[in-house]
């Protein structure tokens, strides 16, 4: 499975450093609370960017983007969407979002990779990466360099 990242620019040739999660440790999203290191993933550059266009902090300008291999090896598993609240969309809903992220990434015997719907896109998945699980030195990381923004999504 290949799977992208946008990350920070400063991370473009610190792929590991991308990859670890650290992110997650001083800020929530959807699917976990602040104080956990995870990273998002996603099946094309496309959805990247539409993630990160309705993040609080809004677009950056420019991105490091990353392309992400996956073997068939890596443990993984989908999110069970009968589990979702009927408005997970909503911000109204991230608490249970992030009870359930936190299930798959604080529980024993989970696999490294969670797929989880898109907010932006229902219909399409992103994928959770726990960085602590073994599993994850399975993963191959290619950086695909400094990524600019179109300038119409900074507006």
């Amino acid at each position: 499975m290949i799977l992208f990242r946008l990350a920070d620019p400063r991370f473009a040739d610190r792929p590991d450093e991308a990859m670890s999660g650290i992110g997650g440790l001083y800020g929530p999203a959807r699917w976990h609370p602040r104080g956990y290191r995870i990273v998002y993933l996603a099946p094309s550059l496309s959805l990247c960017t539409l993630e990160m266009k309705v993040q609080d902090s809004g677009m950056k300008p420019i991105y490091a983007g990353f392309q992400v291999e996956i073997p068939d090896a890596v443990s993984r598993r989908d999110l069970d969407a009968a589990r979702l609240p009927s408005d997970w969309r909503a911000r109204s809903a991230y608490a249970a979002c992030q009870a359930l992220g936190l299930e798959w990434l604080a529980g024993t015997g989970e696999p490294a990779l969670l797929r989880v719907p898109s907010a932006v896109v229902p219909l399409e998945t992103n994928v959770l990466l726990n960085p602590a699980h073994v599993d994850a030195r399975l993963i191959r990381v290619r950086p695909l360099g400094l990524l600019a923004t179109d300038a119409r999504l900074l507006g």
